[in-house]
This record gives structure tokens, C-alpha cells and sequence, in this order.
């Protein structure tokens, strides 16, 4: 029995994923977690074979949580769930070290796949996300979208400013300085092309990054 171990802070994804290894064989809820602290706290304590962790947890960035269980339990797999399509986060994930991606859209039935290629062979890699990765590794990043070009960090600062948040709030949550963020708003700006927080906000909405 493979004992799982899932981060999200919606009771109703918590249920469905409940139910949903209830129905299969071979998969155990074992824990949940609704923040990213709580979950580490339990990975400390509990013997769980993987983690199925939401991208947007209420104390922190999914995949910086990511990180964190990469750096102290390296061999854990890890598979990232989101509201978003694959085609906005899956290949950033892949590359933070997840074991797979799947959209919180997909049918059970692609969950219960992820989780058997993620026992059997350590990675989840669907039809779309192997098409991405190869776009990358074939083209680089020039050829993908723009938003692609970012660091993880100016990524984060980029969706926050999407979502109206003044400098001084992304501050104090990711524990920076405004004068950190500032740095950061300037080289995303560049990157992007952009001038201002309006065009940051018309892109994320256009590229389905918010709603």
C-alpha cells in the first residue's frame, strides 16, 4: 500500500482525492495538510511513500515548498496540483524537481495514472508536458512564451503584481525588502517588455496565469 500524503487547503479537493484512492487499489491517504509549514511538520513525522501538494498554499509558493522537501528529502516524489492548465506551470514545476504535474480539471482517472507512474517509475509525464519539455530542450526558452523567461522569484513577484498586491505586501510575503521586489519588478518589466503593472496584469489574465 503506498501512503500519500496531500497539501491543499480546499476541503473539497481534499474529499475528492480522498475519495478518489478510496475507489483504487494500491493508494492510501495517509496525511493531509492544508498549509506548507504543517506539511513539512509532518514529513518530519510520518513515513508517507509521496505528496501531492497544491502550487498555491496560503502560507507560501508551492513550489518553493517543493524545494524545501527536494533539499530534505531528495527522494521523495513530489507531484504538483494546480487550477491552472499544464501548459502555464508544468515544465516550471518539473524543473523545481516534481515527480509530475496534473490540473486539478484532469478526471480521477488521470490522478490514479500520475500515481502509478510516479510509483513505478518515479515521474508523470503526459502527452502535452513531453511536448513542452521537448520545445525547451529543443529551442531554449526564446521560443516559449515570455513569462517562461523569468526566475522562479521574479515569476512570483510577477503573478503577485498581476493580482493588485502593492510592493510593500509581496515584501512581507515572500520575506523580502521592498527594495528587493522593486529590483525584482524591474528586471521582469525587462524581460517581458513591459512598462508598467497594467500590461503585467493584461498578460496574466491573457495567458490564463489569474483569473
Amino acid at each position: 500500500m503506498i501512503k500519500i500524503a496531500v497539501a491543499d487547503d480546499h476541503p473539497l479537493v481534499l474529499r475528492g482525492i480522498q475519495q478518489t484512492l478510496e475507489e483504487a487499489s494500491g493508494f492510501k491517504l495517509a496525511v493531509s495538510a492544508t498549509s506548507g509549514k504543517e506539511l513539512l511538520k509532518i514529513l518530519d513525522k510520518k513515513n508517507v511513500d509521496m505528496v501531492l501538494l497544491d502550487i498555491s498554499m496560503p502560507d507560501g509558493d508551492g513550489i518553493d515548498i517543493l524545494k524545501k522537501i527536494k533539499r530534505k528529502f531528495p527522494e521523495m516524489p513530489v507531484i504538483m496540483l494546480s487550477i491552472h492548465p499544464e501548459d502555464q506551470y508544468a515544465v516550471r514545476c518539473i524543473r523545481a524537481g516534481a515527480a509530475g504535474f496534473i490540473s486539478k480539471a484532469a478526471p480521477p482517472e488521470d490522478l490514479l495514472q500520475a500515481l502509478k507512474d510516479v510509483a513505478e517509475t518515479g515521474k508523470y509525464i503526459s502527452k502535452e508536458v513531453a511536448s513542452q519539455l521537448a520545445n525547451h530542450i529543443r529551442f531554449g526558452d526564446d521560443k516559449g512564451p515570455l513569462h517562461e523567461k523569468l526566475s522562479h522569484r521574479e515569476f512570483q513577484v510577477f503573478i503577485a503584481l498581476a493580482q493588485g498586491k502593492a510592493i510593500m505586501d509581496i515584501g512581507k510575503e515572500l520575506n523580502l525588502s521592498e527594495k528587493t521586489i522593486s529590483t525584482y519588478r524591474a528586471r521582469l518589466l525587462e524581460k517581458m517588455h513591459m512598462t508598467n503593472n497594467a500590461e503585467v496584469v493584461r498578460y496574466a489574465l491573457d495567458n490564463r496565469l489569474i483569473r
